[in-house]
């Protein structure tokens, strides 16, 4: 249950923001905070070693600054740089790439749907 629950939580919980997102181009603060939140248990009760942990809560955090600096410059919304950190704690080094190269895709996407 605990490994069902590690590889399906996160991407509904990311499919609700999307649509969300799409839908009314706001991302609840909730939502953000459950998937932040999750993770953390979900590390734990997967016996995830400290070293591995300490990786995915340095890239929430990096993931965090840039999108505080995408942000800033307006490149970004603030619901974009929460969930942008949020997510990247459930990332480890070898997926951080593969995510962020989609995320760009479907913003670009999305982007021109909207606009």
């Amino acid at each position: 249950m605990i490994h069902f629950l590690s590889i399906s939580l996160f991407p509904i919980l990311m499919i609700i923001a999307g649509a969300g997102d799409a839908l009314s181009l706001r991302i609840p603060n909730w939502l953000t905070l459950a998937i932040a939140i999750m993770f953390f248990p979900l590390a734990a009760a997967t016996g995830m070693p400290l070293a591995v942990f300490g990786t995915h809560v340095l890239i929430g955090v990096s993931f965090f600054v840039m999108g505080f600096l995408l942000f800033s410059f307006g490149v970004f919304g603030g619901g974009d740089a929460k969930l942008l950190a949020a997510a990247g704690l459930w990332f480890g080094t070898a997926q951080v790439l593969p995510f962020l190269v989609f995320t760009v895709f479907a913003g670009g996407i999305l982007a021109l749907l909207v606009g």
